[in-house]
């Protein structure tokens, strides 16, 4: 059962990746900005539960050695314990997780220099997350739920993109799915991506449920 929960959240969390609904914490200054601003995703939310399954049966794995290893990266520690020195650092620097960790720490160190140390450990936590959701990926869930069916579930989630973004573009307006996060858009604000026809009509790009046009753009490609 916890299984089939695990699994179809991670699907879910696929297919919900552009939905912004968020809930913003807190911003810097009296006018909220996008880059100055603590929110939590309701993605955020999905990811820290499909953290803490991997934590549990990682967990389980250790206690109970018969297990499936679904880690690849366990074997080549074992097996670099039989390695001398020079080898062991030869691994360590083919390892593109060696350079990971070395971003990691520098992007930490560079907060010193910030005019605005919570906002800057807030944006480096978001990397961090990012970076083991990289890792929950490679080592965890593509082994354990394979690719098909994960692909499977982005192509889904472009596909729905796809027929809120074809609707927007006809109705030159937001749909009001605001609990999906999709952005308040029309003609009549400004800031708002779009640009005009020979005859000076003004044509309202498509944002989907993403923050930008350019982001909706990526999703599909993607998809």
């Amino acid at each position: 059962m916890l299984l089939l929960i695990e699994k179809y959240i991670f699907y879910f969390f696929l297919f919900a990746i552009p939905f912004q609904t968020r809930k913003i914490l807190w911003y810097s200054s009296w006018r909220f900005g996008e880059w100055t601003s603590i929110s939590v995703y309701a993605t955020d939310i999905l990811l820290i539960l499909l953290f803490i399954f991997w934590y549990f049966n990682s967990c389980q794995q250790i206690r109970n050695p018969k297990l499936k290893i679904l880690n690849p990266f366990d074997r080549l520690m074992v097996l670099s314990l039989s390695k001398d020195k020079f080898q062991i650092l030869n691994s360590i620097f083919k390892n593109p997780n060696f350079y990971l960790f070395l971003v990691l720490i520098i992007s930490a160190v560079s907060i010193k220099n910030s005019t605005d140390n919570a906002i800057s450990w807030f944006q480096w936590a978001k990397l961090l997350e990012f970076s083991i959701f990289y890792w929950y990926l490679s080592r965890y869930a593509f082994i354990k739920f394979g690719l098909f069916n994960s692909f499977l579930a982005i192509l889904m989630g472009g596909l729905f993109q796809a027929v809120i973004a074809i609707v927007q573009f006809l109705k030159q307006s937001n749909l009001g799915l605001k609990y999906l996060g999709e952005s308040v858009v029309n003609s009549d604000l400004a800031g708002i991506a779009s640009f005009y026809l020979p005859n000076g009509d003004k044509i309202i790009r498509s944002y989907g449920t993403t923050p930008h046009p350019n982001v909706l753009a990526t999703c599909l490609f993607f998809a």
